[in-house]
């Protein structure tokens, strides 16, 4: 996807998982999006046994990595990184 065709850049608390692999119940994900795509990924605060790296980094540089990745994106795109979980969701009028 083109830097110049994203138009959203989100972050999201996923479902909750039955297995703790991680520090917290509920995963982090991220998305780009263009009229047309949407490209997704999931950041785990603690990282899965079967997930490796190349070159391989322990948590602490691949929690820096991941960090610098998103302020790459928003460099890039020029456009900060929504919290949809702090988005206000309107109430219905009754």
């Amino acid at each position: 996807m083109p830097w110049q065709e994203i138009c959203f850049f989100a972050t999201y608390k996923g479902p909750s998982t039955p297995l703790l692999l991680s520090t917290s119940k509920h995963d982090r994900y991220y998305e780009l999006a263009s009229p047309q795509r949407i490209i997704r990924w999931r950041y785990q605060s603690r990282r899965a046994p079967q997930m490796t790296t190349q070159p391989e980094l322990d948590q602490q540089a691949y929690d820096r990595w991941h960090q610098q990745l998103l302020g790459y994106i928003q460099a890039r795109t020029n456009l900060p990184l929504v919290d949809l979980d702090s988005v206000p969701v309107p109430t219905g009028k009754r």
